[in-house]
């Protein structure tokens, strides 16, 4: 074989070879690259779910011992919770009645539904205000109406000084 001949068989055997080492070697290389950059990927995406899942359970357990540390519990009512707070109010040394705790009411504005609780207490006109301040400045519900009525006791001749108070809750918004 000549020298021509020679150079052209070895470089179509070296351009066969080339092709053979890219088909079996160099293309699952740059492939399996390509996945590991994919799983990467994918495995930071994991990382930052899991790292949310855990500031969320450490944000529910702060909101759960907030809740506790002011005596609320899921389970609790509504009510109960107004009643809680209006109760340990009392306990300050403050002297007034809790009369009624009337059924709530249910009542639609607009698209929002909205239920209103009646609270009605008895006692001395600065101690039904000193009642009405707590309650608003609880931030428990709007007060949507308030009103303060006498009613007299025939039997024992007395007159009582009532205070009849709206608690707004929002309870859905479609």
């Amino acid at each position: 074989m000549n020298y021509k001949k020679k150079t052209a068989v070895l470089l179509g055997v070296s351009i066969v070879t080339l092709v053979l080492v890219y088909f079996l070697s160099i293309k699952k290389t740059i492939d399996l690259r390509s996945e590991l950059q994919v799983l990467r990927k994918e495995k930071n995406a994991v990382d930052r779910v899991s790292e949310e899942f855990r500031f969320q359970q450490v944000k529910s357990i702060t909101i759960d011992s907030l809740l506790a540390k002011q005596n609320i519990s899921l389970n609790n009512s509504f009510q109960q919770i107004v009643l809680k707070k209006v109760t340990q109010y009392k306990k300050a040394g403050n002297a007034f009645q809790i009369v009624a705790m009337d059924v709530p009411l249910s009542v639609k504005q607009g698209e929002v539904a909205v239920m209103l609780y009646p609270l009605t207490v008895q006692g001395d006109f600065n101690q039904l205000l000193g009642v009405l301040d707590y309650v608003e400045s609880q931030g428990l519900a709007e007060i949507v109406h308030f009103s303060f009525y006498k009613k007299k006791n025939y039997s024992m001749r007395k007159d009582y000084l009532y205070l009849k108070l709206y608690l707004k809750k929002l309870v859905k918004n479609n």
